[in-house]
């Protein structure tokens, strides 16, 4: 199976979530605990809440295991991330140099695993993780992808690229980053991929990874709140509109 295989399945969209809130998380990586503690704080209620996730949901981090499951909950929706395309060019593809690279980044955990468990795994459910999530609330539309949308039109993806690019949270005074990043047709869009110290917003793209590969816990934002703030940064003229944590390990936003 060739290494560009595109895998997922496109674009997801939920309807609105008319009973409860919605969340949004940023890379987990394995940090399932912090992400419990975090849900915690905001009096999670599985019954009525969704979590939206932004891939990377493996690797480096203690709990890759649970946190990979976590899609299998009603209540929580991922899209593909690069270290889950890794996991299946590794597992599924059987690429030598897929399983060695996926290793050198964090995979040796399922070492300690049922192969066999893991491959079931793989193909029932993370093969079919979407590229690309889109959910509504008050009128508005957040997408979540993993890494960016390099066609700067929402709903024009790149299966391989949008898992992968960095060029839109790298730090400015890269070049090539541009100063106002807008995806078009949608209003904001949540990424991963790119560890930032908090909770940044450039244009109408937000770069969720606060670094739960470094033992972190990840960021969580209620998905209204993320709207409003990202209105607010497009007013304000600032190229980029950083949140760092409220606390050292532990912050949650929008309740």
């Amino acid at each position: 199976m060739a290494a560009n295989q595109a895998w997922g399945r496109g674009l997801v969209t939920l309807p609105e979530n008319t009973k409860g809130r919605d969340f949004v998380a940023g890379d987990l990586h394995g940090q399932y605990t912090l992400l419990m503690n975090q849900l915690d704080d905001v009096d999670f209620d599985e019954a009525v809440d969704r979590l939206l996730l932004v891939g990377d949901l493996i690797d480096r981090g203690p709990e890759s295991f649970d946190c990979l499951h976590l899609p299998y909950r009603p209540w929580c929706f991922s899209v593909l991330g690069n270290h889950e395309l890794m996991m299946l060019q590794a597992m599924i593809g059987q690429e030598s140099e897929a399983v060695i690279g996926w290793f050198q980044n964090g995979g040796q955990w399922v070492l300690n695993e049922d192969w066999d468990d893991l491959l079931c795994v793989a193909k029932d459910l993370v093969a079919n993780l979407p590229l690309a999530l889109e959910v509504p609330c008050q009128e508005r539309r957040l997408g979540l992808i993993h890494a960016g949308v390099t066609s700067g039109v929402w709903g024009e993806f790149d299966a391989l690229r949008d898992v992968w690019t960095r060029d839109l949270m790298k730090p400015t005074h890269d070049w090539y980053v541009p100063d106002d990043p807008v995806v078009e047709g949608i209003d904001a869009v949540a990424v991963g991929h790119t560890i930032r110290e908090g909770v940044t917003l450039r244009g109408n793209v937000v770069g969720m990874d606060v670094g739960a590969a470094r033992g972190k816990a990840p960021e969580v934002w209620e998905v209204c709140a993320l709207l409003e703030a990202v209105e607010s940064h497009q007013r304000s003229g600032r190229v980029t509109t950083e949140f760092k944590p409220l606390l050292s390990d532990r912050t949650v936003h929008g309740f």
